[in-house]
């Protein structure tokens, strides 16, 4: 059975628990990518860029924080923060990671999610 954005999002939860800073790391990276799966439909939706020279991280952003629609403008941007939360967390491992970090994406790739789907049962 395929991984879904939500059994990710539960993964994150479930190591934002641990006590290990790698675990914090993890919990922010699965987070990242549970809100990044829930917003590419979206975005095919809404015309996701095809620019060659740029990757599908930086497409997917664009594409949502360049939406007329302020709903979803605002998803790309929190979505954006969430992308910050997640390079820190699989880049910078001299810069401490904290419990905080981990909680803040955590809760800002579940607020997407919901988000995301209040648009789908909306439109």
């Amino acid at each position: 059975m395929p991984v879904t954005p939500d059994a990710l999002l539960e993964a994150a939860k479930a190591l934002g628990r641990g006590e290990a800073e790698v675990d914090r790391r993890n919990a922010a990276s699965r987070a990242y990518y549970a809100a990044y799966h829930r917003c590419l439909p979206l975005a095919r939706s809404i015309g996701l860029s095809a620019e060659p020279d740029q990757g599908v991280h930086r497409r997917l952003l664009d594409t949502l924080t360049g939406s007329s629609d302020m709903k979803v403008k605002s998803i790309g941007y929190r979505l954006n923060e969430c992308r910050k939360l997640r390079v820190h967390a699989d880049y910078e491992i001299e810069i401490d990671f904290s419990s905080r970090d981990a909680r803040t994406a955590i809760v800002q790739c579940e607020r997407i999610l919901v988000q995301v789907d209040a648009l789908a049962r909306s439109g």
